[in-house]
């Protein structure tokens, strides 16, 4: 992930409302570089053991 985040001018960011057991990570994104145009919540239900956010962030400065 970090080797592909400075070529992204966006990013579409699902967050679950869980903590599976795992060795990949997103990186911590700096919010000075992004802005969120959008974010849509579900909660969990039917189809969905775990709530979860849809979120979408462009790029607001040049990466470094």
């Amino acid at each position: 992930y970090d080797l592909a985040l400075p070529l992204a001018d966006r990013i579409y960011l699902t967050e679950v409302d869980a903590a599976p057991e795992g060795d990949a990570f997103f990186p911590q994104i700096d919010t000075k570089n992004w802005s969120e145009t959008a974010q849509v919540r579900f909660e969990a239900g039917e189809g969905n053991d775990h709530a979860f956010t849809l979120r979408i962030l462009d790029r607001v400065t040049a990466p470094a």
